[in-house]
């Protein structure tokens, strides 16, 4: 269990640091698609976050290439692990060994 938690750490931590180059460079290159997704600030706040699923999953993000759209859905996919993860903990069903 620990080697499973130990992967999804370092997906999250490398989906995270191409999703902020790839923010960066849009904001530098195409300020007006984010503007359109609701991504005013790249502050990782709520309407950040979703204007990422936005450009990770909607028709908003077929302009990009495949790579950023997979970093974009790889952000989304560490945050829905990190919230089942927050529940199971909540309720107390995380195995002892974890």
């Amino acid at each position: 269990m620990r080697i499973v938690l130990a992967i999804l750490v370092i997906v999250g931590i490398a989906g995270t640091l191409l999703t902020q180059r790839e923010l960066l460079r849009l904001q530098r290159e195409k300020p007006e698609l984010l503007g359109s997704v609701g991504i005013i600030k790249i502050d990782w706040w709520w309407g950040c976050l979703r204007g990422i699923f936005r450009l990770g999953f909607s028709s908003a993000g077929e302009s990009l290439p495949a790579s950023s759209r997979w970093a974009f859905r790889l952000v989304m996919f560490t945050y829905a692990w990190l919230i089942a993860l927050s529940l199971l903990v909540a309720t107390g069903h995380v195995p002892r060994n974890l």
